[in-house]
This record gives C-alpha cells, structure tokens and sequence, in this order.
C-alpha cells in the first residue's frame, strides 16, 4: 500500500471533483484506502459525509485544498440557500390561481 500524501489528514482541506471538503476520517484495510469527507453541500443536500476511496494511481480525484476554498463553497451554498427560501416566500405570497 503506497503512502498518503501529506494533505490527505485528518482536518486537512481537499478538492474532490467540483466541490471542497474536510477530511474526517481515514481507514486503511489490506486493498483499500478509505477517506471520509465532510462537506457544505452536504448541508445543502442533507446528506452524510461520503466515503471515498484513494487511488495512489489517480491523485488528481482528491487533490490538496485550503480554508479560503472551505469558505468560498460554504458561501455559493448560503447564497443559492437564500436564492432558495426567497423563492418559497415569493410562491407563498401570491395568490392561488385556479
């Protein structure tokens, strides 16, 4: 099993594909590098934290990150938040039309 790099601990900031998240966990077995990773969409989504597996072959599908990624994903996901809620409060004012 080749070693991780050294971005990929626990508390450290990655890039996976489109989006940005934390490292939560690792788990090591005999065939598989797991890596769990938080993120602000998942707060958006309402989902859980995902389970990746590392692939010393393919570095680029988790990549190093940094804070003021963390916190320019958690800003578009506040905004498109907020686009959000304002759309529901704009259905919820107009009058029903039959």
């Amino acid at each position: 099993m080749d070693t991780l790099p050294e971005y990929i601990k626990i508390g450290m900031f990655v890039r996976v594909a489109e989006w940005v998240g934390r490292v939560e966990d690792i788990t090591i077995g005999q065939k598989h590098v797991m890596i769990l990773v938080s993120s602000p969409k998942q707060v958006y989504r309402h989902s859980s934290p995902e389970w990746l597996e590392w692939h010393a072959d393919a570095p680029e599908l988790i990549s190093p990150s940094s804070l003021a990624a963390w916190v320019d994903e958690c800003s578009r996901y506040m905004t498109r938040t907020t686009q959000d809620y304002q759309k529901l409060f704009t259905m919820a004012e107009k009058p029903f039309e039959k």
